[in-house]
């Protein structure tokens, strides 16, 4: 008869969760935003002091960590400038891929082959060598910590799964930065929930704990009177945080006059919206006040007259009914042009 072997815990050893109930202990987790939003900032202005001390990161206590950062990210060292300027340099150990190294594995990384990349990864990971229950930070992970092509499920998966068994056999938590893709021009095309906007293959989400994502200021959607949607300028960061076993929580961050990023308080997140779509939204608000409270009625009624009114083409007016009925602005019965509509 056979036997089924059991997969013993990560946690065999009780190390705390760097962030309880967000980010496990021997787990692998993703930061994600669009370049220049702050990724790298937000971590070391809010989170490494907090694990280098234990103390509060907004409603979380954390406990004291041993922290490590792996750099990649550019020449010049930003990353460890800002550390110095927080106070934390001589507390995080710290890596920089374009540091003077002769053996330093360049070649491996690019190279084709399973092992000679997982072998460039060990060699960055043994500089460091992390002690059994610190937190490591690899900044960002692509492209040259994922191996082949991040956009193909199975690299991606492959280097994942090589992670989360690196983690469980250095007994260490890693979080990993990653980037968001750019949105569609068009917005019945545009990704509403910000960890569909990570960048390359789903499998990021799919082998990572938890996804974190920073969003800079801009125009978001808000729940207004009557359940319609309206647009509000937000003008702090907004931090969403989608751990797998609770549900998803937003927090606004601001700057102060350093640039220092602070926590403000809990936000209730709604996607940014670019300048050049803001009239298209105002249109539709338009429109929502041109229809009668709780009735059907065929939008083709108002489009002559807001074809005479914005003088656009008949197409062009549909693309707003289209807007409408994606973004949750209307209910829809039917289907085509002659199909009801009610706000």
């Amino acid at each position: 008869m056979a036997t089924v072997a059991k997969i013993p815990p990560v946690n065999q050893t009780i190390y705390p969760d760097p962030i309880p109930g967000i980010i496990p202990f021997g787990t692998v987790n993703l930061f994600a935003g669009a370049s220049g939003a702050g990724k790298t900032s937000i971590l070391v202005d809010v989170f490494l002091p907090a694990w280098i001390t234990g103390g509060q990161i907004g409603p979380w206590t954390v406990p004291k960590l041993d922290t490590y950062w792996l750099s990649s990210d550019r020449v010049g060292g930003g990353t460890l400038r800002r550390m110095e300027r927080v106070g934390i340099a001589d507390a995080v150990r710290y890596y920089d891929t374009y540091a003077p190294d002769p053996k330093f594995p360049e070649d491996q990384f690019f190279d084709k082959r399973w092992s000679p990349w997982t072998g460039a990864v060990t060699y960055c990971f043994n500089k460091l060598s992390p002690k059994p229950g610190s937190i490591l930070v690899l900044d960002p992970a692509t492209p040259m910590f994922v191996f082949g092509d991040s956009n193909k499920t199975k690299d991606v998966t492959r280097s994942m799964r090589f992670y989360n068994k690196l983690c469980q056999n250095r007994k260490i938590t890693l979080i990993l930065i990653g980037h968001f893709a750019k949105q569609s021009m068009r917005m019945e095309d545009r990704y509403e929930r910000p960890q569909d906007r990570i960048a390359g293959s789903n499998s990021f989400g799919g082998y990572t704990e938890t996804q974190m994502t920073i969003i800079e200021p801009g125009m978001r959607y808000e729940n207004g009177d009557n359940g319609q949607k309206k647009m509000t300028h937000e003008p702090y960061w907004t931090l969403g945080v989608v751990p797998r076993e609770n549900k998803a929580i937003y927090y606004a961050f601001a700057r102060d006059q350093d640039g220092t990023f602070m926590l403000y308080g809990e936000s209730a997140f709604q996607e940014p919206l670019p300048e050049h779509e803001i009239a298209g939204m105002e249109r539709c608000q338009t429109i929502l006040t041109m229809m009668p409270d709780d009735q059907w009625i065929r939008f083709s009624d108002l489009v002559e007259p807001l074809m005479a009114a914005w003088g656009l083409q008949r197409s062009q007016v549909y693309q707003y009914r289209a807007m409408l009925i994606n973004k949750g602005f209307v209910n829809v019965s039917g289907t085509g042009r002659q199909a009801l509509i009610r706000k």
